[in-house]
């Protein structure tokens, strides 16, 4: 799964992995996997607070 793109080649780049695989350009922060993970984490908490709330 391609997620982001190079800012410098333009290499849509996976998810995995600290850099681009065809240039070497280290990612940039928001692009690392433990913060899209961590957003994805905390988006989950919540929705789950809210519809817990709700119910």
């Amino acid at each position: 799964m391609r997620v982001f793109n190079c800012h410098d080649c333009g290499h849509k780049m996976r998810l995995t992995g600290e850099s681009c695989g065809y240039c070497y350009t280290r990612k940039a922060w928001y692009q690392q996997s433990g913060v899209f993970c961590s957003a994805v984490a905390l988006s989950c908490v919540v929705i789950g607070v809210i519809l817990a709330s709700i119910l």
